[in-house]
C-alpha cells in the first residue's frame, strides 16, 4: 500500500488525539477513540472492554505519555508504539521506566480509525509481530 499525504495526516491525527486525552488524565476519552474490526466492519470498542482498558491505565504509575514509533504496512496491519511513563525519570529512547501500548490504525473506507493491536485483532499478520 502507497500512503498518501492524507493518510499519514490522518493517522498522525488520531494518534495524538490519543496520546494528548491520556496526558490530560482524560482516559475515557481515549478509551472513546478506539474501534475493533469485526468481518471488516469499524466497530466501537463494547463497553466492558472499554471499562477494561481505562481500569488498566487508572492501575498504572503515570507520569506522561508520548509517541514512540510509527510502523505503517497497508490498510490493516500496523503498529504505532505509545510510550506510557511509569517513572519521573522515564526515558522512552531507551526504553527505560515506561510501558510500551501498541495501537493498530486501520483504514475501512477510505477512514482510519485506531484499534488495539493484539494477536486476535482481525488483520494482523503472525509473521511480523
Amino acid at each position: 500500500m502507497v500512503f498518501s499525504k492524507e493518510d499519514t495526516t490522518q493517522i498522525n491525527q488520531l494518534a495524538n488525539s490519543f496520546v494528548e486525552y491520556i496526558n490530560k488524565g482524560d482516559i475515557s476519552s481515549a478509551s472513546a477513540s478506539l474501534y475493533y474490526l469485526d468481518k471488516g466492519s469499524v466497530v466501537e470498542l463494547p463497553l466492558k472492554k472499554r471499562q477494561q482498558f481505562e481500569e488498566m491505565l487508572a492501575n498504572i504509575p503515570f507520569s506522561g505519555c508520548q509517541l514512540k514509533s510509527f510502523h505503517l504496512e497497508g490498510a490493516k496491519d500496523n503498529k504505532i508504539g505509545v510510550a506510557i511513563k511509569i517513572t519521573p525519570d522515564a526515558d522512552v529512547a531507551n526504553n527505560k521506566g515506561i510501558i510500551t501500548l501498541v495501537l493498530n490504525p486501520v483504514q475501512v473506507e477510505g477512514k482510519w480509525y485506531l484499534t488495539l493491536r493484539d494477536e486476535y485483532a482481525e488483520g494482523i499478520s503472525h509473521d511480523n509481530n
